[in-house]
This record gives structure tokens, C-alpha cells and sequence, in this order.
């Protein structure tokens, strides 16, 4: 029996690897953010567990990510 076999398809917990292109600063933001968080939390939950909960944040806020999207905050602040 081999140990890396990928997980079943069927558990929506399972983890999984995309590939996403995001400017520097917010991938170092958010790199800082789940570090800062892990330990925090004293390393008692799994890195990948604090990057789906600050994901699943963001999507229970989409309309604001979405006016941020039609509207940058540096045309917001040159008005």
C-alpha cells in the first residue's frame, strides 16, 4: 500500500494544490497573515486550516471584493 496516493475525490476536506498568480504584496500579506496566525495559535492548527478560513471569509464578503475589484482604492483615493 504506497502512502501518496491522492485523496479521495469525494472528501471536500481533502487537500489539493492551484495554481494562482497574485501580485507580490498580496501574496506576502497573506503568507504574513497565516504565519502570524499559526503561531498565534500556537501551531495547534494546521497552516492550510487558517489559509481555508481567511479564504472562506473573503467569499462570505464577495460584494465587497467585488466593488474593490470596479473600484481600486487608488481611484477611490485620487477623487
Amino acid at each position: 500500500m504506497t502512502t501518496d496516493a491522492p485523496p479521495p475525490q469525494d472528501d471536500p476536506n481533502a487537500a489539493t494544490r492551484r495554481s494562482w498568480y497574485l501580485s507580490a504584496a498580496v501574496a506576502d500579506d497573506l503568507a504574513a497573515t497565516v504565519e502570524r496566525e499559526y503561531f498565534d495559535l500556537r501551531g495547534a492548527h494546521p497552516k492550510r486550516a487558517i489559509l481555508d478560513a481567511v479564504i472562506r471569509t473573503g467569499l462570505a464578503h464577495l460584494d465587497e471584493a467585488r466593488k474593490r475589484v470596479l473600484e481600486p482604492p487608488e481611484a477611490a483615493a485620487g477623487e
